[in-house]
Order: C-alpha cells, then sequence, then structure tokens
C-alpha cells in the first residue's frame, strides 16, 4: 500500500510539472520584455524576470501595451531600477509581494519607463493594470483583470503614448454648482460646472471655452459670441471640471437682438480641448435666463460623503457658504442635538459607531432656505457596518420629468432611484492600526482618519479588498407602492401625476449583506423624503416644467403673487371650479381661489386669494373654515407655543422625534360646533424610525376667554403606540407608558393682556393708609429689638 502511495505521489507530481512545463511555453515572452514572473493566475507566488525559472506565467510588457519596449536600443537594461518601480518581493522567488513604499521587502521589481501607483478601483487615464494583491504587503498576486484582489497596481508609459493609447473625451455636461445633478436650465446670476469625463491621465490640462449659439442651430458659426474667457482644469480620476459664474456683464455681452426679450434666453455651449493631439468634445445647450437669479447656492465641504471615521477623533463639519451674518446655519447630525453655527468640530463617543447621516440647512435673511444632505460612516475595530445612501431621488428633489397621458391634464412622471454610493465594512483588529476590509459595494479606497495610537499609517488607513454587489440584497419601499425586492443599485419606477397627487412623498431602502461563509448577516435602513409634481408647499409654489427635458424651472413661483403660475399645468382657470380640487388643476393654498381680485384683465397677473378669511390671521383659532385651519399657513406657527413646553415647533426631542405643529378642525359639540385649534405632534417617522411600535404623543390646545389679563388653557393629551391610540397604561414597544412619555392633560393659566387687580370696596386712599401703618409697626417692632 505505501509503494502504491509513493508510486501516485510521484506520478502526480510528474503530471503536474509536465503540464506546468507546457503551460509556461504559452505565457512566456522574451526576456527582455518580462516584468515578473507567478506561480499561477490567481493565487500565486511570484519572482523576478530571471529567477528559477520555474514559475509559468510570464508579465510581459509588449503583452499589455502593445508594443516591445526598447528606448535605448539596449533591451538587456529594461528591469534595472531608476524610479521605475512596480513593487517589492520578499525574495527573488517563491515570494510574497507588497505594494510600493510600505518598507517590509528588499527585492525591487522594476521596468522600463513604468510609473506605477497602487489603486483599490480601476486604473485611471492610459494607466494599465499590470497585477493585482490580495493586501498591501504580506501579498499573493493574481493575472491583471481576474478582479479577485483589491490593491491594483496600475502604470503608465510614455514610451507607449501614456500606457498604449492617448486618451479621448467620454463626455462633456452642464452640472450644477455642486457638480453633482446635470442642468439644463440656469439664470443670470448662478455658478454652474463645466463637467467632462475622459480616459487621459491624471494631470492632464483641459481648456474650457463657453460659447453663445445666435443662430440657434447647436453649432459654432461664425459670430457666435465666447463668453467669459477660457477656463483651465487638470484631469483627476478620469474627471476635469470647472465653475462658472453666469455675471450680469456676459449675459449683456452676449444677448444679440432679442434673445432676452418675453419667452427668449441665452443658447449657451461649451467646448473642451485637451490630450496630446488636441481632442475636442462640445456639450449639450444650456438656457440661460436674463433675468437675475436671486437664489443662493453652496455646499457641505467636510466631512467627506461616504468617508469613514474613528470613534474618538474629531471631525469637522465645514460648508463654503461664508459665514456671512445674513445667513442662519443648522446641522443636523444622526444621533447629535441641533448645532446652529458655521463651522465646528465634534468627537464621536466609543458607542456611536454607525451610519451618520449630515444635514446643512441655510436661510437667508428673507427666510428663504436651502438643504445639503450626505452621510458618513464613524467605525471602531472589531466592527462590521453596512452603509447605505439613497443617492436618488436626492435629498428634497422635486421629480417632475413627465408624459402627458392626456385626458384631465394627467401627467406619468419618472423618477430615478439608486443607492450606488452604499457599501460593507469590516475593521478587524491588527495591532494598533487595524485592517478595513471592503466586503461589498462602493467603498472608498482609504479612511478620513485613524485610530488614536496608530500612528505610522499617515492619518489614513487604505481599504482593501473585493467590490462589487454580490452577496448584497436590495428593498425598495415607495410611501404608495408595495414592497419590491431588486438585485442591483440603480433602476427606474413611474409614478402616475395629477394636481392631488403632488408634495412630499418618501421612499426608503433596505440593503442587506448575507455571507454564510463567514457568517456575516447585517441590514440598514434609510429612507429619503422628495417631492412629487409641480404644485408644492400646501399649494404656495408652483414650480414651471420645462418641455425640453423636462426638469422644473427653478426657484419656482409663489402662488400667492400676481404671476399667472396658480392656473396650474393647463394654463388657463375653470372659472365655475374655482374652489375645486378634483375638477381643476389650480395649485393654490387652502381653499384660496386661482383669480383676478383687482380685474385687471390679465391672465398672467392672476394670483391666489382668500375670499373668506381677514389677511391677519395669528393663530389657528382665527380661523373659520375647514380647508383652511387644515392647510394652515406654516409660518403663523413657527415657535409659537402658549405653554413654552420645550422643544418647539420644528424642533427635535431627546428621543430624536420631530415636533411638529398644526392646526386642527376639532368638534367641539357633537357635531354642531367646530373649531380650529393648535395642536403639537411628536412624529417618530421623521426621526428615523418607524411607527409600527414608536410612542407619540398629539396635543390640542383649548382656549378660554381673556379675563382680567389671564386666559386659562386646557391640553389635551394623546398618547399613540404607532398610529394607534394607546389604551391606559399600555406600555409601547419602545418601552413607554403615557406618563413616562410626558404626554398628560394639563391645565395652565397664561398672561393675555395687562393684569388687572380688582380691589372692590377696598379704595386707594385706604390703600395708601394701610401702607403707612406696615410701616409704623415695622419701625416700632424694630426699634425696640435695639433697645433689648
Amino acid at each position: 500500500m505505501k509503494r502504491l502511495c509513493v508510486f501516485l505521489g510521484l506520478f502526480l507530481v510528474s503530471f503536474t510539472f509536465f503540464f506546468g512545463v507546457v503551460s509556461a511555453q504559452t505565457y512566456q515572452c522574451g526576456a527582455d520584455q518580462t516584468i515578473l514572473r507567478l506561480s499561477a493566475e490567481t493565487n500565486a507566488h511570484a519572482e523576478i524576470y530571471n529567477g528559477a525559472g520555474n514559475y509559468p506565467k510570464d508579465i510581459c510588457y509588449n503583452e499589455i501595451f502593445g508594443k516591445i519596449f526598447d528606448d535605448d536600443g539596449n533591451p538587456d537594461n529594461n528591469q534595472n531600477c531608476a524610479g521605475n518601480g512596480v513593487l517589492r518581493l520578499s525574495a527573488n522567488t517563491n515570494a510574497h509581494a507588497e505594494r510600493l513604499n510600505q518598507g517590509n521587502y528588499n527585492v525591487d521589481v522594476c521596468f522600463g519607463d513604468l510609473v506605477c501607483t497602487a489603486r483599490t478601483g480601476a486604473c485611471q487615464g492610459t494607466e494599465r493594470e499590470i497585477v493585482s494583491l490580495s493586501s498591501d504587503t504580506n501579498a499573493h498576486i493574481e493575472v491583471a483583470n481576474k478582479n479577485n484582489y483589491g490593491t491594483i497596481i496600475c502604470c503608465s508609459s510614455a514610451f507607449a503614448g501614456g500606457g498604449g493609447g492617448i486618451g479621448d473625451f467620454n463626455s462633456a455636461e452642464w452640472r450644477d454648482k455642486n457638480g453633482q445633478t446635470r442642468i439644463y436650465n440656469a439664470n443670470n446670476g448662478s455658478t454652474v460646472t463645466l463637467y467632462t469625463t475622459s480616459s487621459f491621465e491624471n494631470g492632464q490640462n483641459i481648456i474650457f471655452e463657453v460659447w453663445d449659439d445666435d443662430n440657434g442651430n447647436g453649432a459654432r458659426d461664425i459670430g457666435d459670441d465666447n463668453v467669459g474667457t477660457s477656463m483651465n482644469a487638470q484631469v483627476s480620476g478620469g474627471i476635469a471640471s470647472v465653475q462658472l459664474l453666469i455675471t450680469a456683464d456676459m449675459v449683456e455681452d452676449a444677448n444679440d437682438g432679442n434673445d432676452c426679450g418675453i419667452g427668449g434666453g441665452l443658447e449657451f455651449y461649451f467646448d473642451a480641448l485637451g490630450g496630446p493631439d488636441n481632442k475636442k468634445i462640445t456639450s449639450g445647450k444650456m438656457t440661460v435666463d436674463c433675468k437675475e437669479d436671486d437664489s443662493f447656492e453652496g455646499k457641505i465641504t467636510a466631512p467627506v460623503h461616504q468617508g469613514v471615521y474613528f470613534t474618538g477623533k474629531e471631525i469637522t463639519f465645514e460648508q463654503d457658504y461664508g459665514s456671512d451674518d445674513d445667513f442662519d446655519f443648522l446641522w443636523k447630525i444622526t444621533g447629535k442635538a441641533d448645532k446652529n453655527t458655521d463651522t465646528f468640530g465634534i468627537t464621536f463617543g466609543i458607542n456611536e459607531v454607525g451610519e451618520k447621516i449630515v444635514t446643512l440647512r441655510v436661510t437667508d435673511s428673507e427666510g428663504k432656505w436651502t438643504e445639503e444632505q450626505r452621510a458618513i460612516l464613524v467605525v471602531s475595530a472589531n466592527k462590521k457596518e453596512n452603509f447605505a445612501f439613497i443617492n436618488q431621488p436626492f435629498h428634497l428633489q422635486l421629480v417632475s420629468e413627465k408624459t402627458n397621458t392626456g385626458g384631465d391634464n394627467r401627467y406619468n412622471l419618472t423618477i430615478d432611484y439608486a443607492a450606488n454610493d452604499s457599501y460593507v465594512l469590516q475593521v478587524s483588529p491588527s495591532g494598533e492600526c487595524p485592517g478595513v476590509i471592503c466586503l461589498a459595494g462602493n467603498c472608498p479606497s482609504e479612511t478620513e482618519s485613524v485610530p488614536n495610537g496608530c500612528t505610522d499609517a499617515d492619518g489614513k488607513l487604505i481599504i482593501n479588498g473585493y467590490r462589487g454587489w454580490a452577496k448584497t440584497n436590495w428593498t425598495w419601499i415607495f410611501d404608495q407602492d408595495s414592497n419590491f425586492s431588486i438585485e442591483n443599485a440603480g433602476f427606474r419606477n413611474t409614478y402616475e401625476y395629477g394636481r392631488n397627487e403632488a408634495g412630499e412623498r418618501l421612499i426608503k431602502l433596505i440593503f442587506g449583506y448575507n455571507n454564510p461563509s463567514n457568517g456575516i448577516f447585517i441590514t440598514k435602513e434609510v429612507t429619503r423624503t422628495f417631492n412629487l409634481g409641480q404644485c408644492q408647499n400646501n399649494g404656495q409654489t408652483w414650480y414651471d416644467i420645462n418641455d425640453a427635458n423636462g426638469l422644473p424651472e427653478l426657484p419656482g413661483y409663489d402662488t400667492r403673487q400676481p404671476n399667472g403660475a396658480c392656473v396650474g399645468p393647463d394654463g388657463d382657470v375653470d372659472i365655475d371650479n374655482l374652489n375645486s380640487k378634483v375638477n381643476n388643476d389650480n395649485c393654490c393654498f387652502g381653499d384660496w381661489v386661482c383669480g383676478d381680485p383687482l380685474n385687471t384683465g390679465d391672465r398672467n397677473q392672476y394670483k391666489c386669494y382668500d375670499t373668506t378669511e381677514d389677511d391677519n390671521i395669528q393663530y389657528c383659532s382665527d380661523y373659520t373654515n375647514e380647508l383652511a385651519c387644515e392647510n394652515y399657513n406654516e409660518g403663523i406657527l413657527k415657535n409659537h407655543d402658549d405653554y413654552d413646553r420645550e422643544p418647539k415647533c420644528g424642533e427635535r426631542d431627546d428621543r430624536g422625534n420631530l415636533v411638529e405643529c398644526g392646526c386642527e378642525w376639532i368638534d367641539v359639540n357633537d357635531d354642531t360646533n367646530f373649531q380650529c385649534e393648535f395642536f403639537k405632534d411628536t412624529n417618530p417617522s421623521f426621526g428615523g424610525g418607524s411607527n409600527a411600535d414608536r410612542s407619540r404623543c398629539s396635543y390640542d390646545y383649548e382656549y378660554g376667554e381673556c379675563e382680567s389679563g389671564y386666559r386659562t388653557i386646557d391640553l389635551d393629551a394623546t398618547f399613540y403606540c404607532g398610529n394607534n391610540v394607546a389604551g391606559d397604561g399600555e406600555v409601547c414597544e419602545d418601552g413607554y407608558n403615557a406618563e413616562e412619555f410626558g404626554c398628560v392633560d394639563e391645565t395652565r393659566t397664561i398672561l393675555c393682556g395687562a393684569p388687572s387687580i380688582d380691589l372692590g370696596f377696598f379704595g386707594w386712599k385706604q390703600f395708601v393708609i394701610s401702607l403707612i401703618g406696615i410701616f409704623l409697626a415695622y419701625s416700632i417692632i424694630h426699634h425696640g429689638k435695639k433697645r433689648k
């Protein structure tokens, strides 16, 4: 039996060696073109180009770059090291590998004029993948494009024209100031981004030239004006972009004839030029409204979106609006109290790991506001974390891309939804500087901080490992649809739009990672609020839709102003049904009507106006009809609470629930007497949780008459578990009952004017005599004490 085992063993070794030699002949290249050799295509050891000679897979310059390298006529010098390092090996053969600049190994692998770097994603510009490593050091190796390992060795070669090609433009488009969203329209005074993608190498200079198309043919002809001066940007990661502030001087210079007349506008394009052979690409059209834009723009500049930060380290929050006194800044961060400041830093405690949603609201002196949102991941050692982020629809997006379906002015709205910034991360202890592994998704290439005690990582840790969507699962939930599961990160869904369906919508994503082989099962749930349709803010704002591209014309129209915006999609007013939300598509607040209160006769001057209420409404109780009450003007309730209970309307309580205030039409006497009352509601669905099991409280206020400068207020508190009224003493699933939650009835007396004191028979003369008597009595007693 022993002899049989020895024979079989020798046979298998010989068989393997034989086919290894035969296989080697397939992959061999000339010694002067060999960069290094591998023992296999993946999970391999390596050796230098002239090692023991028994490794079958040659990594060849000419196979990767498409030409024989010979820049000095002496190919024997190709592997000499002179600033052309590729990676390092632990030995001349049977070696592990590491990326450059790790400092653990001493055998350099060099070739020709290669300029190499290690990346955690795809190679950039004209770089070519040489091999990939299983980690930064002590790594196994595989050939290019196997996609099993996360550290990619990418090299470019000037001898091969940069890397087998000279690159070209892929796209050119107009984007918003932040460079995030493609745009087709802009205003005089707004800032836009000229955005290109290309295969040029990093550092390639790109020239941008903006021009106005005077004859509207989409081509740059004689007479088409340059706009401003040429601008420059360098390619980084395949992207080159610059910002352009559209000034009044540019608009005036570009205006030709009646371009800026009624219904007109300037048609801007830009050319991008660059690359070794002067490639060129032209963008699509952007229509510029000649009217000045009074909106304000800015963005969060720190922390980095998708960034990975360790607990116990300070994270800085910054924006680029400036610190002008005309702006108010409100930062909202998951698990932290809201912060009113322009810029600040915060240190996360050891127990506060997880995804943090960062929202910045900026409000100007006129009360206009804008918000931006991004997310970060806070980690600690020995943790596995899911990062789930909904890219589309973006925060507070107005979804308005439409197709007229005919009849009743109804439309189909197409909503893009995607979560391609999501990822799954594992942090494993490895001395003072832990290892960070990407398990799935679009992980960043490195962390933004290191844990305390990690001093040799230069402030960041490389994130290694596989990137892709294997073992992930996705469940998307729209607030008016059933749940549905899908296998990718980006999809589309269609909503049918009608006048009464416009308004705020909610989309929820449950992102999961399930890997039975290593026992990792984690999920993350996130939500995103967006707006559907054109009629918004309870009918106070109308967004016109550009028929050419389906995008909203910003910043929208105030329907309470004489501008004709209230007439809705059909551009007309149904005179017979002005006050009907069913039979017309007018956009108005509450029961206000769209019409011509001054009888100007001009349909473009129509506005929404109130035919039933006085303009001086201050409290909910000032409303006298149900429609106006339930569609109240939110401005009258901001921070209005006669009980002075904390927190105020629009703020969050200590459990992270948003406190909402409103007006409610209350039956005060068996369907015979109704009145509009103020209410306050803690709503956990806006605090990032679910209504299914959360405690919440709704407060109704009943005001008594103002008598002698005082008013009695009865507070009726209703306690809910989720959406159901709780029974007496019932404890919700989050552990609160009504008393512990502070949801109890109260009665309070408050000032409502100058208090009066009714002295009755006690006149002012008696009052003065009494004061004199009290003073004399006090003096006598005090004098007696001193004598004793």
